[in-house]
């Protein structure tokens, strides 16, 4: 007893601060590298990794060409990302007036859903109830099935909620922005398209 009353902290019962803060300190250690962010490897750098970049689950249909879909090289709204958030943005943008095909959503997928595109693994979920992470469930008068939709099922909701919504036209997969600029004259933004 009298023991365990010599390592108590008086802000918490049996844990020594200097003890734990020690011990943070060498496991922070063994975390850093002298090589730091040079560790990683970017996927589209290297040869060996390219694999990794193709998307095993694009609708072959559903992509558009580029250019195409840019006429005169210009969108009056551009959105980076058909996640969630991109596809929601695009939504209240056609709701403030902006017509489906003056707007360009613009993303390396090959569909909606950004994470839920990608993962697909058994079991996967949200960890965010559904009715609180998933937007405009009214306008596409929809109910989840279960309080943490799963990633098959929040797939299909996007996918869906683009098309009720009008906004699937204007997507452009498997599409990479390069590089964005501001052009100052123009008052506009160009962008490189890959």
């Amino acid at each position: 007893m009298a023991s365990e009353q010599a390592i108590q902290d008086d802000g918490i019962g049996g844990v020594d601060a200097l003890q734990a803060a020690k011990h943070y300190d060498e496991e922070r250690a063994k975390r850093l590298r002298d090589d730091s962010n040079n560790q990683f490897v970017g996927v589209s750098l290297s040869g060996k990794f390219q694999q990794f970049q193709e998307d095993l689950w694009v609708d072959a249909a559903a992509v558009k060409d580029a250019r195409t879909m840019f006429p005169n090289n210009r969108c009056q709204m551009l959105i980076l990302g058909a996640g969630v958030e991109g596809l929601l943005h695009a939504v209240r943008m056609v709701e403030a007036g902006i017509r489906p095909e003056d707007l360009r959503i613009v993303d390396i997928a090959g569909g909606f859903g950004e994470k839920w595109h990608w993962n697909r693994y058994s079991g996967v979920t949200c960890d965010i109830e559904s009715q609180y992470y998933l937007p405009l469930l009214e306008e596409a008068g929809y109910i989840p099935r279960y309080c943490y939709a799963y990633g098959k099922d929040i797939h299909e909701y996007v996918a869906l909620v683009a098309e009720k919504c009008g906004v699937a036209i204007s997507a452009v997969f498997q599409t990479r922005t390069q590089q964005l600029k501001w052009n100052e004259f123009a008052k506009e933004w160009q962008m490189e398209l890959v």
